[in-house]
Order: C-alpha cells, then sequence, then structure tokens
C-alpha cells in the first residue's frame, strides 16, 4: 500500500493458506510469511518485495506458523507454532 494515497501497489500472491504471521528481514526487502492450514500448508515464505518474487520455501512445522521474527543481523529467522520453535540460518535453511 501507498501510505499517502492508500493504494495498493500490488499482491505477492502464492498462497493458497491462511497467512497467520509476517516479519520484515532487517535492512532488506524480504518478508518473511508465515502459514496456517494443513501440514503441508505450514509454511514459511521469503518473498523479495521489490520483485514481487518468492525467493524461498522453509517447511517443518507440524502446526500453523503463528510467530516470526529476524535477529538484528537478518541472518537467522525464529518461527514458532503452537507444537514448536525452529531457528533458520538463513544463508543454509
Amino acid at each position: 500500500w501507498d501510505a499517502s494515497t492508500g493504494v495498493a501497489l500490488g499482491d505477492l500472491g502464492g498462497s493458497e493458506a491462511p497467512i497467520r504471521s509476517l516479519a520484515w528481514q532487517p535492512g532488506t526487502a524480504v518478508l518473511a510469511v508465515g502459514e496456517a492450514g494443513a501440514r503441508e500448508q505450514n509454511m514459511i515464505k521469503l518473498w523479495d518485495t521489490n520483485k514481487r518474487m518468492l525467493l524461498r520455501t522453509l517447511g517443518g512445522h507440524r502446526t500453523s506458523v503463528s510467530g516470526l521474527t529476524w535477529d538484528s543481523a537478518g541472518r537467522h529467522l525464529t518461527s514458532v507454532s503452537l507444537s514448536e520453535s525452529k531457528r533458520w540460518d538463513i544463508g543454509t535453511g
């Protein structure tokens, strides 16, 4: 959204599951999106919001991804669900 006009600038698309959490990678245009749904839908998608391009999909949660946060350097992403938490090294997955 353009905050000054209220006009949508675009849609990332690419998700059929409900979105439960969002987190911006510090100093970048990368947005982590946590999804909820059937087990195969409990994914985290990393999007380049400037290019509107999916960069990577991280899986492994048994339940909905309900929270996301980056470390201050933007190298590690922590994700939480009702059943577990995970720490991702974005360089390696």
